[in-house]
Protein backbone atom coordinates (compact mmCIF):
# COMPACT_ATOMS: atom_id res chain seq x y z
CA UNK A 1 0.00 0.00 0.00
CA UNK A 2 1.19 3.50 -1.17
CA UNK A 3 -0.18 6.87 -0.02
CA UNK A 4 0.64 10.46 -0.77
CA UNK A 5 -0.05 14.31 -0.52
CA UNK A 6 1.45 16.89 -2.19
CA UNK A 7 1.04 20.51 -1.77
CA UNK A 8 1.55 23.55 -3.66
CA UNK A 9 0.78 26.97 -3.37
CA UNK A 10 1.83 30.64 -3.61
CA UNK A 11 3.15 32.52 -0.70
CA UNK A 12 0.65 33.41 1.86
CA UNK A 13 -0.30 37.71 1.59
CA UNK A 14 1.06 40.19 4.31
CA UNK A 15 0.03 43.73 5.31
CA UNK A 16 3.00 46.32 5.92
CA UNK A 17 2.49 48.80 9.15
CA UNK A 18 4.27 51.41 10.38
CA UNK A 19 4.64 49.76 14.46
CA UNK A 20 2.35 52.43 15.84
CA UNK A 21 -1.46 52.40 16.02
CA UNK A 22 -3.72 54.95 15.40
CA UNK A 23 -7.40 55.00 16.03
CA UNK A 24 -8.82 52.19 14.38
CA UNK A 25 -5.64 50.16 14.58
CA UNK A 26 -2.22 49.54 13.08
CA UNK A 27 -0.80 52.65 10.84
CA UNK A 28 -0.06 51.47 7.58
CA UNK A 29 2.55 53.42 5.73
CA UNK A 30 2.62 55.27 2.56
CA UNK A 31 3.35 53.45 -0.38
CA UNK A 32 6.09 55.10 -2.76
CA UNK A 33 7.98 52.70 -4.92
CA UNK A 34 7.65 49.46 -5.67
CA UNK A 35 7.92 46.95 -3.18
CA UNK A 36 8.32 43.88 -4.86
CA UNK A 37 12.02 42.51 -5.71
CA UNK A 38 12.77 40.45 -8.60
CA UNK A 39 12.89 36.57 -7.92
CA UNK A 40 16.61 36.88 -8.27
CA UNK A 41 16.75 40.17 -6.12
CA UNK A 42 15.16 38.16 -3.42
CA UNK A 43 16.50 36.56 -0.34
CA UNK A 44 15.56 35.66 3.23
CA UNK A 45 17.77 38.93 4.13
CA UNK A 46 15.80 41.16 2.10
CA UNK A 47 12.27 39.63 0.85
CA UNK A 48 10.71 43.10 -0.17
CA UNK A 49 12.22 46.80 -1.11
CA UNK A 50 11.84 48.38 2.50
CA UNK A 51 12.46 51.77 0.78
CA UNK A 52 8.83 51.56 -0.92
CA UNK A 53 7.56 52.36 2.11
CA UNK A 54 7.35 55.65 4.67
CA UNK A 55 5.07 56.70 7.37
CA UNK A 56 2.86 59.39 6.73
CA UNK A 57 2.93 61.85 9.33
CA UNK A 58 1.11 65.39 9.11
CA UNK A 59 3.36 68.48 9.56
CA UNK A 60 3.40 68.49 13.35
CA UNK A 61 4.65 65.00 13.20
CA UNK A 62 1.66 63.03 13.88
CA UNK A 63 1.34 59.53 12.33
CA UNK A 64 -2.26 59.46 10.15
CA UNK A 65 -3.38 56.88 7.98
CA UNK A 66 -1.05 55.88 4.68
CA UNK A 67 -2.52 54.75 1.45
CA UNK A 68 -0.10 51.48 0.97
CA UNK A 69 -3.41 48.37 0.61
CA UNK A 70 -3.93 45.51 2.81
CA UNK A 71 -2.28 41.97 1.69
CA UNK A 72 0.48 43.57 -1.04
CA UNK A 73 3.29 41.47 -0.43
CA UNK A 74 3.59 37.66 -0.71
CA UNK A 75 5.73 35.17 1.51
CA UNK A 76 7.79 32.70 0.33
CA UNK A 77 5.81 30.13 -1.47
CA UNK A 78 4.94 26.83 0.01
CA UNK A 79 5.58 23.05 -1.35
CA UNK A 80 5.30 19.77 0.48
CA UNK A 81 5.25 15.80 -0.01
CA UNK A 82 4.06 13.62 2.25
CA UNK A 83 4.63 9.76 1.75
CA UNK A 84 3.23 6.58 3.15
CA UNK A 85 4.22 2.73 2.57
CA UNK A 86 2.50 0.19 4.34
CA UNK A 87 2.48 -3.59 4.05
CA UNK A 88 0.11 -6.53 5.50
CA UNK A 89 1.38 -9.82 6.35
CA UNK A 90 -1.01 -12.66 7.13
CA UNK A 91 -0.56 -14.02 10.56
CA UNK A 92 -3.61 -16.98 10.46
CA UNK A 93 -6.87 -16.79 8.65
CA UNK A 94 -8.38 -14.12 10.72
CA UNK A 95 -5.31 -12.53 12.39
CA UNK A 96 -3.01 -10.03 10.40
CA UNK A 97 -0.22 -7.74 11.19
CA UNK A 98 0.05 -4.29 8.98
CA UNK A 99 3.39 -2.46 9.12
CA UNK A 100 3.40 1.70 8.02
CA UNK A 101 5.94 4.04 7.72
CA UNK A 102 5.08 7.42 7.07
CA UNK A 103 7.09 10.27 5.80
CA UNK A 104 5.92 13.57 6.46
CA UNK A 105 8.14 16.45 4.32
CA UNK A 106 10.02 14.24 2.51
CA UNK A 107 12.30 16.73 0.98
CA UNK A 108 13.11 18.13 4.23
CA UNK A 109 12.11 21.91 2.39
CA UNK A 110 11.98 24.33 4.97
CA UNK A 111 8.86 26.67 4.59
CA UNK A 112 9.50 30.03 5.74
CA UNK A 113 7.60 32.27 7.44
CA UNK A 114 6.31 35.68 5.85
CA UNK A 115 9.08 38.54 6.38
CA UNK A 116 8.86 41.00 9.46
CA UNK A 117 6.22 43.74 7.98
CA UNK A 118 6.08 46.23 10.82
CA UNK A 119 8.62 48.98 10.08
CA UNK A 120 10.15 49.71 13.48
CA UNK A 121 11.12 46.27 13.57
CA UNK A 122 14.78 45.97 13.08
CA UNK A 123 14.56 42.99 11.26
CA UNK A 124 11.76 44.79 8.76
CA UNK A 125 11.65 43.25 5.32
CA UNK A 126 13.83 39.99 6.32
CA UNK A 127 12.55 36.14 6.92
CA UNK A 128 13.61 35.11 10.52
CA UNK A 129 12.07 32.54 11.03
CA UNK A 130 10.26 28.85 9.45
CA UNK A 131 6.33 28.11 10.03
CA UNK A 132 5.23 26.32 12.65
CA UNK A 133 9.17 24.95 13.73
CA UNK A 134 7.98 23.11 16.63
CA UNK A 135 4.52 20.74 16.30
CA UNK A 136 5.58 17.25 17.06
CA UNK A 137 2.22 15.69 17.20
CA UNK A 138 0.12 18.26 15.42
CA UNK A 139 -1.89 18.01 12.57
CA UNK A 140 -0.06 20.47 10.86
CA UNK A 141 3.14 18.25 10.80
CA UNK A 142 3.54 19.36 6.94
CA UNK A 143 5.48 22.37 8.21
CA UNK A 144 7.70 20.98 10.33
CA UNK A 145 11.03 19.36 9.20
CA UNK A 146 11.39 16.22 7.93
CA UNK A 147 9.49 13.84 10.42
CA UNK A 148 9.51 9.84 9.82
CA UNK A 149 7.30 7.73 11.85
CA UNK A 150 6.80 3.16 12.17
CA UNK A 151 3.27 1.58 13.11
CA UNK A 152 2.40 -1.59 13.63
CA UNK A 153 -1.75 -2.15 13.85
CA UNK A 154 -2.62 -6.20 15.13
CA UNK A 155 -6.01 -6.89 13.33
CA UNK A 156 -8.05 -9.96 14.45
Amino acid sequence: MMTGIFIASSGVPGTVTVGSTIPGGDARPNLVGDPNLSESERSPDQWFNTDAFVANKDSNGNLLPGNAGRNILRGPSYTNFDLGLGKFFNISERVRLQFRTEFFNISNTPHFALPQRSMSDPAFGRITHTRNPVNFGSSATSYASRMIQFALKLEF
